[in-house]
């Protein structure tokens, strides 16, 4: 029913005003609508008593974990690693990479013997920014994808996503 009834039951709850925060008028509501989520990601980063320098995996590059690398990044990690089986989110992954105003960074896609569309994907993706290289391997399994990855990478920081983890 959460999806076919407007507000998630929000006619049946009760909230005290004192728990309720006035949106600036300038806030359009998609940017409200990713407080939560992002205050959930600050929240969960800071429980791990994070240091610059540190490399982070995060699995799963759906918006949590796309904004969950980003503050990583942010926050000093040497390298961030995100990893998903779904190609779509590696796309959305990539296009949110690429739309950050800091443009010091490197994407590499580690293809491990993908059977979709990765590398079709990524090779469109890689024409278009020079940033963004593809890895092309047989499949060998996740630890011979990463360390093909790490020997690639060039940068201070890399942005090293993959779509076929098993």
């Amino acid at each position: 029913y959460g999806t076919s009834w407007p507000g998630g039951f929000a006619e049946r709850v009760s909230v005290l005003p004192s728990h309720c925060y006035r949106l600036p008028d300038h806030l359009t509501m998609q940017e409200a609508a990713l407080i939560e989520p992002l205050a959930c990601v600050v929240h969960g980063f800071h429980r791990l008593a994070p240091r610059a320098g540190e490399s982070y995996l995060v699995v799963g590059a759906g918006t949590m974990g796309v904004m969950l690398a980003q503050y990583a990044r942010f926050a000093g990690a040497r390298s961030v690693t995100v990893v998903d089986l779904n190609p779509a989110k590696l796309e959305r992954a990539l296009a949110s990479l690429r739309k950050q105003t800091w443009t010091h960074w490197e994407a590499l896609v580690v293809d491990d013997g993908s059977e979709d569309d990765t590398r079709e994907m990524v090779t469109r993706l890689a024409g278009e920014d020079p940033r963004i290289r593809l890895i092309p391997r047989p499949h060998e399994g996740v630890s011979a994808a990463r360390n093909a990855g790490l020997a690639e990478a060039r940068g201070g920081f890399v942005a090293f996503l993959d779509s076929d983890n098993e």
